[in-house]
C-alpha cells in the first residue's frame, strides 16, 4: 500500500472512502468499525460530545445497519463504546485523523473495490437468488449482500476466474469450489475489469 501524505491526496481519498464505510461497504471487525465511527465523530463534532447522542447524531459516524433500533440498552451500550473510542484518539489534526482512517480501511480486503449491483444465483439449498454488491479490486472479488451488508464471499485474485457469459451473466470460478453465477447488465464491464486488474497484478509481481 502507497502511504500518502499529501493532504489534499489524504482529503480526496478520505471522502471516498468514508463514503463506502457509511453506505456500508466496508465490512470491518467491530473494534475497527467503532474507531473509524468514533474519528467521524472528531471530524464532525470536534473533542466535545454532547452528553445526548440521539440516533442522527449516530447514524452520521456509522453505517445505519449496524445501529441498533429496537432496543434502547443496546443503543446506549454502542454509544458508550463510540464515546470511549473518541476520547482515546490522539490525533489532533485534521490530516491526521483521516489518515488514521484511511490507515484502517488499507487493512480490508474490499478497500478500492469498485461496486456493481448483481443477482447472485445459488446452487445449492436453499435454491434461489439474491441481490449483491459484487466487488472487483487489486485485491480480489468481493461478494456484499445488499440485504444485510455482510461480506458473504471473498475470493482472492490468483485464486479465481470472472468469466463473461452469454448477456448479461458472469461465472467466477474458484478452486475446489462450485462455480457462482451473478447476472448484471454490468457483465461485460466488470469482466474487463477483472481482467485487467490481474495483468496489472501479475506485471506487478514480474518486475519484483
Amino acid at each position: 500500500m502507497i502511504v500518502c501524505r499529501s493532504s489534499e491526496a489524504v482529503k480526496l481519498l478520505y471522502g471516498e472512502a468514508e463514503s463506502q464505510f457509511l453506505t456500508g461497504l466496508y465490512p470491518a471487525k467491530e473494534k475497527d468499525t467503532i474507531k473509524m465511527a468514533a474519528i467521524i465523530l472528531r471530524l464532525r463534532f470536534g473533542q466535545q460530545l454532547g452528553n445526548n447522542m440521539d440516533f442522527t447524531a449516530v447514524s452520521a459516524c456509522m453505517p445505519k445497519h449496524l445501529i441498533p433500533t429496537e432496543s434502547d440498552r443496546a443503543f446506549q451500550k454502542l454509544v458508550s463504546k463510540l464515546k470511549d473510542a473518541h476520547s482515546q484518539l490522539t490525533a489532533t489534526t485534521y490530516q491526521q485523523l483521516q489518515f488514521n482512517f484511511l490507515q484502517l480501511c488499507w487493512k480490508l480486503n474490499v478497500y478500492g473495490c469498485t461496486f456493481f449491483k448483481a443477482v447472485m444465483s445459488h446452487s445449492k439449498p436453499p435454491f434461489g437468488t439474491s441481490p449483491v454488491y459484487l466487488g472487483v479490486n487489486d485485491w480480489g472479488v468481493s461478494v456484499i449482500s445488499q440485504q444485510t451488508l455482510k461480506q458473504i464471499e471473498a475470493i482472492e485474485l490468483q485464486q479465481c476466474e470472472l468469466v463473461h457469459g452469454t448477456g448479461g451473466h458472469l461465472e467466477l470460478h474458484r478452486k475446489r469450489h462450485e462455480i457462482l453465477v451473478f447476472s448484471t447488465p454490468q457483465a461485460l464491464l466488470v469482466a474487463q475489469l477483472f481482467k485487467q486488474l490481474q495483468t496489472k497484478v501479475a506485471g506487478a509481481q514480474v518486475k519484483k
